[in-house]
């Protein structure tokens, strides 16, 4: 069963918020990798995919991972100055549509990594992407 018709084209397909959907289904209609949490295409991020095993408070507060693809590709976002569709992962291979977020603040204070980091049990944190709900 099929959630969304991909035989539409692209600019004719919407997601539904709180909807599930795979990254195949998301890649087809958006572009982009299928396996980065912040898929690029054409040096353009097309959409956000936060697993809250990594990402615990997502998609308000993304963790950036000290890794130099990671890194380019939330300071990416961050130039972008507009909003993507987000979507989080609720099961195997069900990507739930959260809306469209934008960069509020990209934080790289001492304190609050070394928080995000204790509340995430994640030690390889540099940055703290923060990201607000516009739809």
């Amino acid at each position: 069963m099929s959630i969304i018709n991909l035989d539409k084209p692209a600019s004719e397909i919407t997601f539904e918020i709180g909807k599930p959907y795979t990254r195949e289904q998301i890649h087809q209609v958006l572009g982009g990798d299928k396996s980065s949490y912040l898929p690029q295409r054409h040096k353009k991020i097309v959409c956000g995919c936060f697993n809250l095993e990594r990402n615990p408070q997502a998609p308000e507060i993304i963790l950036i991972e000290n890794k130099t693809k990671v890194i380019e590709k939330a300071q990416l976002l961050l130039s972008q100055n507009e909003a993507i569709p987000v979507f989080v992962k609720r099961l195997s291979s069900n990507w739930v549509y959260q809306g469209y977020y934008h960069v509020q603040n990209y934080s790289q204070n001492q304190e609050e990594i070394a928080q995000m980091q204790a509340f995430s049990f994640r030690d390889n944190i540099i940055a703290v992407l923060h990201l607000q709900k516009t739809s």
